[in-house]
Order: C-alpha cells, then structure tokens, then sequence
C-alpha cells in the first residue's frame, strides 16, 4: 500500500517474527516515508506505508484490517499506552542497572571470593578458574591453559573420578562471556556481575584426559 491509502486510524495486525510476537493496533501518524504503528500492548513500530498489506495478503508482516477506522478516543487510548510500556520499561532497565552494580559492589567485597583476582578479560579467568578448582578439588592437578584471547581449555586427569558436566557446574560456565547462536550463526555475549568483577572469555572447552 501507499502513504496515500494508509492512513491515521487505519487498524493493523502485526504477525510478528522469532523476536517479537504478534499484536492487533493502529495507525497513530505518519512520519515521513513511514507510518507509526502502536499495538495494543503498547509496543510502537514504524514501518514504511509500503509495508502495510491489505488484509488479504498472505504472509505479510502487517496487514490492515478491514472495517471502520479506529475512533479518536482509541487512538488516544493506544498512544497513552505507548507511553506506560516506554516508562515502565525504562524503569525496568534502571532498576536492572543499579542491580547490576550493588551485585558487582557484593562481589568485590565478598570475603568468600578472597582467593580470586579481580580483573576483567580471558587472562584473568583463567587465573581464576585454576583457583577455584584448586579450591573444589585440592586432590586433582587440572590443566587450565589459555589457548587464544577466544577460550581456555580444561583438561581433567585420568582417573580423577569428576565429569566435565560436574566441573562445568561448579567452576567454568559462569566465566563464559555468552553463547553461541548456531540459528544466527553469531556468538551472543551475555554481561554479568561475575564477568565484571573475575574475569570472562567466550569459550571454556573441557575435555577428559583418557590417555
């Protein structure tokens, strides 16, 4: 469709995608080449007025839905909507942040942690991760070696009587910077107050030594 057959009030349907669910909302304005869409749930999206399909077609991102327009007072209702889901998800990312941060201030101060480093990067968690398997497993001589800026492989002894779920467990996955998205082909880093205080890198390999 065009700007000129779309237009304020027009009511859409939003199929969504693997990120976002579907919702039903309205046309609120026009903003150049692109419409403003808020959903009912609040959420606001901006696509171009091409993007919006008649009801009819198939597969389509957004698609209008036949009938009158939306009334004034549902317009109004929809952007006051809009405008609590931004507030409150701002104050969701405050409360998150000074969460973060008063975990981070736990954690430096924790005397239960006095045998680590602090420090940020894969050199540090390597450090780290020798410490705490130490610690765990004062009995069993682990290899921990820093095979490039991107992982650290752990290799248990033969015979130590501990399985890599067990070390991964207890030690090594809460030094992993994220994962990796094989859907997206991408590696998705996941920020955490342990990162910050002790140390992270994107992979940590276990292996058993069976030789």
């Amino acid at each position: 469709m065009t700007a000129a057959t779309v237009q304020t009030g027009t009511r859409v349907r939003y199929s969504g995608d693997m990120a976002n669910h579907p919702g039903r909302g309205a046309v609120i304005g026009m903003q150049g080449h692109h419409v403003i869409v808020a959903l009912e749930d609040g959420r606001k999206l901006h696509p171009f007025a091409q993007q919006i399909e008649p009801a009819n077609a198939s597969r389509a991102r957004f698609s209008v839905i036949e009938g009158e327009l939306a009334t004034p007072e549902e317009i109004a209702a929809l952007i006051t909507g809009c405008a609590i889901a931004k507030a409150q998800a701002e104050a969701a990312r405050t409360a998150a942040a000074e969460a973060f941060t008063a975990e981070v201030e736990q954690l430096k101060t924790d005397s239960q942690y006095s045998h680590l480093t602090q420090g940020q990067g894969p050199g540090v968690a390597a450090k780290n991760i020798r410490a705490e398997l130490k610690k765990a497993f004062p009995k069993v001589k682990f290899s921990v070696r820093k095979d490039s800026y991107d992982a650290i492989n752990v290799t248990i002894p033969k015979g130590a009587g501990i399985g890599c779920k067990e070390i991964e467990k207890a030690v090594t996955d809460k030094y992993e910077a994220g994962h990796f998205n094989g859907m997206e082909d991408i590696y998705e880093y996941s920020r955490s107050p342990w990162n910050e205080v002790f140390g992270s890198v994107k992979y940590v390999f276990l292996r058993e030594d069976n030789e």
